[in-house]
């Protein structure tokens, strides 16, 4: 069993209870990247460590670091931050989180917890940023506890997709079997995001889009969106025409070449308009406005009013959905806002109580942070 959270004992912390001694930091660790074979012997560790069963279930407290892995922890954690700046992956299948492509999450390095789950999402973290590699990660396998293998092996997935070999992408993910539409999705998601339709469709059944069709309806809806900006619009609308697509998806295909803000407007203004409904309209412009005022300004961008006026002007009270995302958008406005004045109109106008609030904090904080 896990020794309690005491005072961490250096000598205890070289050990892992009935598997022998783990290696010491190596030498050298602060000044750069650490030594590749180290780094695998203390997730190989980590990974063969007596786990008692009730750490791996979701929605408990995380129990602390046992004593024995205080010294792994670090070493694991040191390991991601000096190789997250070099290479960094889109999607990430660590064993409960996903990265969004920005950094790693934050509970990496705010707090360390006393569960394999937080461990292996560590391990997994080590493997998106290449600090192990594949052939480290078939090395640890057979150490890995049976519920974390399929997630090393997505992570196999993830890695060849960044290297673009959907060959070897696949025979990852068909190692994982029947249980592996998961993995298959990593691939299709790759294939939407350049608007490869016909690929895209060839591996339709490995999807199993009847399992968490929200993630599905995501990959659809990425799948056109791309295919309009790539191919355009008339492209785009002979897809939805697929029944793997479907005709839901048709206002996706509306989109823009132009993202500048007068581009979309002139779009909009179009045939465009007839079809892209006004929260849609509204959510791309206000992320061109964004994208166009530079976070040192002192004025606002000339259309952002008229935005804000339209935003305004949507019926909070059609229904919930229609409010939330009237909300959102308004919230999502205030990297733009220069004037205390339009910063309190806006906050005064959103109707749904945790985003009104949210807005009012970041009211208290410095533009450009």
């Amino acid at each position: 069993m896990p020794q309690p959270a005491t005072e961490p004992d250096p000598q205890a912390a070289e050990k892992v209870a009935g598997h022998g001694t783990a290696p010491h930091p190596p030498a050298g660790w602060d000044a750069g990247r650490p030594a590749t074979d180290a780094l695998v012997e203390v997730a190989r560790a980590v990974l063969r460590y007596p786990w008692p069963r009730d750490t791996a279930q979701r929605g408990m407290t995380p129990p602390p670091v046992p004593t024995a892995l205080v010294a792994h922890a670090e070493h694991l954690r040191r390991a991601a931050r000096a190789t997250a700046p070099d290479h960094l992956h889109r999607r990430w299948a660590g064993s409960l989180h996903l990265l969004a492509g920005d950094g790693l999450p934050d509970h990496l390095w705010e707090r360390a917890e006393g569960d394999l789950r937080w461990f292996g999402s560590l391990v997994g973290a080590l493997v998106a940023t290449r600090a192990l590699t594949p052939g480290d990660v078939e090395s640890l396998l057979p150490d890995a506890p049976e519920h974390l293998r399929p997630v090393l092996v997505r992570q196999l997935v993830l890695v060849a997709l960044d290297d673009d070999d959907l060959d070897l992408a696949t025979r990852h993910a068909d190692r994982l079997g029947p249980d592996g539409w998961s993995a298959h999705r990593d691939i299709g998601l790759h294939l939407a995001e350049r608007g490869d339709a016909p690929g895209f469709l060839a591996r339709w059944r490995s999807y199993h889009a009847r399992e968490h069709r929200w993630e599905v309806d995501r990959l659809r809806g990425r799948l056109v969106h791309e295919v309009a900006v790539r191919q355009g619009t008339a492209a785009a609308l002979a897809l939805v025409a697929d029944r793997r697509i479907g005709e839901r998806y048709r206002q996706a295909a509306w989109v823009s070449a132009d993202r500048s803000v007068e581009g979309l407007l002139a779009f909009y203004a179009g045939e465009a308009g007839e079809h892209v409904d006004e929260l849609s309209q509204l959510g791309a412009l206000v992320a061109a406005i964004v994208r166009e005022t530079p976070a040192d300004a002192t004025t606002e961008h000339a259309r952002l009013a008229q935005v804000l006026d339209r935003l305004v002007a949507v019926d909070p009270t059609r229904d919930r959905s229609t409010m939330r995302m009237r909300d959102l958008q308004l919230q999502a406005s205030w990297p733009a806002i220069v004037e205390e004045e339009t910063l309190r109109q806006v906050r005064r106008a959103i109707r749904t109580p945790h985003v009104r609030a949210d807005i009012g904090a970041l009211a208290r904080r410095p533009r450009g942070t």
